[in-house]
């Protein structure tokens, strides 16, 4: 079952109202601003929707103190340690390159 067949029929015309708002009528007063460590993280929309469309579940093994870090710096850590990864495979090209 995916996650839209999950939703309460309330839940889901919720959503639709929101859906038929116009981009103005959002009120975004609330959201606070990148922060300069966020936007360098940033990935161009592109590069973010050909990367994330091709994850591949993969099952390894690794130090328990590396887990409870990753783990301790709040949700998402497997984000974090994919972004970790391609940290590293994108400084490995670059040296291979030079």
């Amino acid at each position: 079952m995916n996650r839209a067949n999950r939703r309460s029929a309330k839940d889901r015309a919720r959503l639709e109202r929101l859906r038929a708002l116009p981009d103005f009528a959002i009120d975004c007063s609330d959201i606070p601003a990148a922060t300069e460590q966020q936007l360098a993280r940033m990935a161009p929309l592109t590069e973010y929707l050909a990367t994330r469309a091709k994850k591949e579940r993969l099952t390894i093994r690794v130090d328990k103190d590396v887990v409870a870090w990753l783990r301790s710096e709040g949700d998402g850590y497997q984000t974090r340690l994919n972004d970790i990864l391609r940290d590293a495979m994108r400084r490995s090209i670059r040296r291979r390159r030079s």
